[in-house]
């Protein structure tokens, strides 16, 4: 049988992690980090929380990281809710990623962009 200590000190030494203080791990890449984040938000439907910080920079690549496995039709709605410039460039990167959206999102989109 295979220890969590063993499992641990293991991923710790291949770099994955990094001890930040004793007993509190961090993932050495943010990349890695956004795409857990992404996928916990996917898995328990949590598109709310995405929702909620589409004016976020910090939040950018965890929402595009979703849109490419999810429907962002509820995230690009938000944007273009918003109607700031940096969540309308999030809307059309959304829209690019995402597996699916309703018409009249893409209906939206193309009118803002005709603006």
């Amino acid at each position: 049988a295979v220890e969590a200590e063993d499992v641990l000190s293991e991923i710790v030494s291949s770099g994955l992690l990094l001890e930040r203080e004793y007993g509190i791990y961090s993932f050495v890449h943010i990349t890695l980090r956004e795409y857990l984040a992404a996928e916990h938000i996917r898995d328990r439907n949590l598109v709310h929380v995405l929702i909620k910080v589409v004016d976020d920079p910090w939040r950018r690549e965890t929402t595009l990281l979703y849109a490419a496995r999810s429907d962002s039709s509820p995230i690009v709605a938000a944007c273009l809710d918003s109607g700031t410039e940096r969540t309308l460039a999030l809307a059309f990167a959304c829209a690019t990623e995402s597996r699916a959206r309703s018409q009249q999102l893409r209906d939206r989109l193309e009118k803002t962009i005709r603006r």
